[in-house]
């Protein structure tokens, strides 16, 4: 039994033995492999990673509630800054942050007004705590935020080029001065000294009207006083600057519409007059740029080009020395005189809105022949301005003039100009004599042979300043009757009345050729045809986009031609418009919103 115990014992002592043995091999056997367990190294790189993790998610946390801070911020700055919005601008900022319960989390809010422009701007801050960095020191975390929205604050150089052509007659014009005049409110407000936004008015037809005050700032060639209108060559349309001190062009004063029947005065001058449909430059008064739209008339041929160039020249900071020339003298306002501002000034902004319901046209003017010297045509206006009474003499040749006051049975070919002073003819022999390039001398003499006017009328060979001149106390007048120039006769008398009254009785009566008809009756000449036109719209628009100015084109109801030369000026297909006369308000409007919208700036 002994034995069996001993054996039995001995048994288990090897079994657990081996166990034991087996055990310490396999236990040496897993530290030295390498296939599964983690080393030192990973493991405390391990808990970097999880530390660092934790940062992360603090951080994300604090991103989060920095984000809710700056979108609250922001949202509440462009309500407050909205200029159509009356409440207390730091009222409107809180309420938000209070609607959000983030009321303890704004810390500040300013305030710039002025009469056209509001800027405000708000800050926030606040705390969150941390919970893995903690572990590293750091307990809290801050969120903060801070914006600012502006409207209407940015410097803005605005032209309207304005189609006010005999095609917007009737409702389109009426629809354009209340689109115009929305625009106008929506853009300046109140205006004023504190304004950043100027507007040029550019109205145009066939020509463009500088004014009586505008054009003194420009050399202008000066053929004539009666009206303000420029040309310009292919060339200049390759640039948008007009240069002050460069001579311009000037279209002649003339009336080429209706068939010369009735009052022959001009009614419808290729050029407008004084101030009628003038340019406006840089303007803050609302007032005044409203009345200037309240005095549209529509009427005569387009040109875009025209409109363009103008209004393109008012944004050229070549433009500069007219505007603080003006100034100077009273015409424009301070706001005005340092405009426009330079190319690459950043804080302005440089807008163009042209539209027209029409195309391109033909631009005329008067044969050069017919712009300057003196004219075959003679005067008698009996010293008064009533032009009732005035009575012409058109001279045929040397001895013979036309008064076509008189009916053909009482002759009205006479030996020279009428004159109610003496009831007949009087001698011209001294303007006929210089006319045939023979010596002035010679001319005087001959005059000085005609009989004085009786009374206290007075007459003179057209050349003042000389002593047989000096008639009434030595005072030099005019004669009656008096030669008119070239300018004067065109400022004066329709060229179709001229043709139709004049030279066709006298092609009638055999007088004439049918050619000196035809020469009076187109007097003037195409300068610029559609298609060159089209070439100058598109070349300066270009030049324009290419200086930053922001173009928006709109079409109103125009044909094919016209909304492709719309299209092709605008800055981009979304600045080009293609309305009817009723959408034109709305579009107006809609332009107005996009240049003062608010604008989140910082």
């Amino acid at each position: 039994m002994a034995r069996k115990e001993y054996i039995a014992s001995a048994l288990r002592s090897s079994a657990l033995g081996g166990i034991a043995t087996t055990a310490k091999n396999r236990l040496r056997h897993f530290t030295a492999d390498q296939s599964g367990n983690m080393s030192y190294i990973a493991i405390a790189g391990s808990l970097v990673m999880l530390v660092f993790g934790g940062v992360g998610v603090d951080m994300m946390h604090a991103e989060l509630k920095r984000n809710k801070v700056q979108n609250t911020l922001d949202r509440a700055v462009l309500a407050a800054a909205n200029i159509n919005n009356e409440m207390d601008p730091t009222f409107v900022v809180s309420d938000y942050f209070r609607a959000m319960n983030m009321a303890d989390t704004l810390s500040s809010v300013e305030v710039q007004q002025g009469i056209n422009s509001k800027r405000v701007t708000a800050s926030g801050e606040t705390t969150i705590p941390s919970n893995f960095m903690s572990l590293i020191g750091v307990d809290t975390l801050a969120a903060a935020g801070r914006a600012r929205a502006e409207n209407a604050g940015a410097l803005m150089e605005i032209s309207l080029v304005l189609d006010i052509s005999g095609s917007m007659s009737g409702q389109k014009i009426e629809q354009l001065k209340t689109a115009a005049k929305g625009f106008v409110d929506m853009v300046l407000g109140e205006g004023g000294a504190e304004s950043n936004v100027t507007i040029s008015i550019v109205p145009y037809n066939a020509t463009v009207n500088l004014g009586d005050s505008f054009s003194q700032y420009f050399h202008l060639e000066r053929l004539h006083d009666y009206s303000h209108c420029a040309w310009f060559n292919a060339t200049d349309f390759d640039t948008t600057e007009i240069d002050p001190d460069v001579t311009l062009g000037q279209i002649s004063h003339f009336d080429l519409y209706g068939n010369g029947q009735g009052a022959p005065e001009l009614s419808s001058p290729w050029c407008y007059t004084g101030e009628t449909a003038a340019i406006v430059p840089h303007s803050s008064d609302p007032d005044v740029l409203k009345a200037r739209i309240d005095a549209f008339q529509a009427q005569g041929n387009t040109a875009i080009d025209l409109g363009m160039k103008w209004g393109l020249a008012l944004l050229d900071p070549t433009m500069r020395p007219v505007m603080e020339d003006m100034n100077r003298d009273g015409l424009v306002s301070d706001v005005a005189a340092i405009r426009p501002a330079a190319y690459d000034n950043n804080q302005t902004m440089k807008f163009v809105i042209v539209m027209t319901d029409g195309e391109n046209t033909q631009q005329y003017d008067l044969k050069d022949h017919n712009k300057s010297g003196m004219s075959n045509v003679w005067i008698d206006d009996r010293g008064t301005p009533d032009t009732g009474d005035d009575r012409y003499s058109i001279r045929l040749n040397s001895s013979t003039f036309f008064w076509p006051h008189l009916s053909s049975y009482q002759n009205p070919y006479r030996s020279g100009p009428y004159s109610h002073v003496t009831g007949g003819a009087v001698s011209v022999l001294g303007d006929v004599v210089a006319d045939l390039g023979l010596a002035t001398a010679l001319g005087r003499t001959l005059a000085s042979l005609a009989p004085p006017a009786p009374g206290n009328a007075s007459w003179d060979d057209g050349i003042c300043g000389d002593d047989a001149d000096d008639y009434n106390g030595g005072v030099c007048r005019e004669p009656i009757p008096r030669r008119l120039s070239n300018a004067e006769l065109n400022g004066r008398i329709k060229t179709t009345a001229r043709a139709n009254n004049w030279y066709w009785r006298m092609y009638q009566d055999g007088r004439v050729s049918y050619n000196s008809y035809q020469n009076a009756y187109y007097a003037w000449e195409t300068r610029v045809d559609a298609n060159q036109a089209d070439d100058r719209l598109s070349t300066v628009c270009g030049a324009a986009r290419t200086n930053g100015v922001v173009i928006y084109s709109i079409g109103v109801e125009a044909p094919w031609r016209g909304l492709q030369a719309m299209r092709d000026c605008a800055s981009s297909p979304s600045h080009y418009f293609d309305v009817s006369g009723d959408e034109l308000e709305e579009t107006f409007n809609s332009i107005a919103t996009i240049l003062t919208q608010l604008r989140l700036t910082l």
